[in-house]
């Protein structure tokens, strides 16, 4: 029986919610996501179950309304050392599914977080990362859709801006890089000279301007 007082009157302390709600998640099986928790070990400390002012004591006053309690180790449980408060984005970078990336220089962070860090939006660096591109070169890329990039004379493009800067249909480069294997320093040096570096006549309109 509950004889505490913070459920007095129905009134209860934001933080007793939340006590009362991951105590559900680790002791009750027929919770939603007690396999989550629970169902995998997660426990909390046993003083909340004799006193919840003792969590309170622990966790203290939440930094705003948008914060709640968060486990700095997703596989163990609520107990003091191993909890603080958080915000939604923030708990979601810490989920344990989430993938950890190193760049070199760094410390090893959740990818939302390199990404954001490095300016470019997690949906592009993590295509950038199973594309096969290293964490530093996923990041050094400029911010242009795609994965299928070229360096020429230090300077990197996708397909389509090279395609676009040399007057070239891009399906035309494509092939000569992707399907005749044609090495980048060849094709793009004689483009850069004016010549076209395919058999044949370049179509109407392509310019013959020395870059």
């Amino acid at each position: 029986m509950e004889n505490h007082g913070f459920t007095a009157g129905g009134n209860q302390p934001y933080w007793y919610k939340i006590l009362s709600q991951l105590k559900q998640r680790c002791n009750n099986e027929n919770h939603p996501q007690y396999k989550n928790y629970g169902g995998r070990g997660i426990d909390y400390d046993p003083r909340y179950d004799a006193s919840p002012q003792a969590f309170y004591d622990d966790v203290g006053d939440r930094p705003s309304p948008k914060h709640t309690i968060d486990r700095k180790d997703n596989n163990k449980g609520y107990w003091p050392e191993n909890m603080r408060w958080a915000t939604q984005k923030e708990q979601q970078r810490n989920k344990r599914t989430n993938r950890i990336v190193k760049v070199k220089g760094k410390k090893a962070a959740a990818l939302a977080q390199v990404a954001e860090d490095g300016g470019i939006s997690r949906k592009r660096y993590r295509e950038r990362l199973e594309a096969g591109l290293s964490p530093e070169e996923a990041l050094s890329r400029p911010i242009e859709g795609g994965t299928l990039f070229f360096t020429w004379k230090g300077e990197s493009h996708n397909l389509r801006q090279w395609a676009k800067k040399f007057k070239v249909p891009y399906g035309t480069l494509h092939y000569w890089l992707c399907t005749q294997k044609k090495l980048v320093e060849q094709v793009f040096g004689q483009l850069a000279k004016g010549e076209w570096p395919g058999n044949g006549k370049p179509p109407s309109g392509w310019k013959k301007e020395k870059s």
